[in-house]
């Protein structure tokens, strides 16, 4: 779904962490609570966690400022895989 007619390049999307079938993409993205939200950068597979208000203004806010950022600033660094940085440890 895109967040708004003006922004088709912002998509949201709800998965349901507690079926079966998504099992492992909970364990995957290391989602222990819920609601957990992460943020999807460009094509990228690792996201960031989300932590700002949990309510539709919140949301709507943090996407589309952060969506004029990036445009303005170019996409910010790639999050890191916590997981190859455990394994490192």
């Amino acid at each position: 779904m895109a967040l708004y007619d003006g922004a088709p390049d912002i998509i949201l999307a709800k998965v349901d962490m507690t079926k079966e079938q998504n099992l492992n993409l909970r364990a995957r993205f290391g989602i222990r609570g819920y609601p957990a939200m992460k943020i999807f950068k460009g094509n990228s597979e690792l996201p960031y966690e989300f932590r700002g208000p949990r309510n539709t203004e919140g949301i709507y806010k943090y996407l589309v400022v952060e969506r004029e950022r990036t445009r303005e600033c170019g996409p910010p660094p790639e999050p890191r895989d916590p997981t190859k940085e455990s394994a490192e440890l």
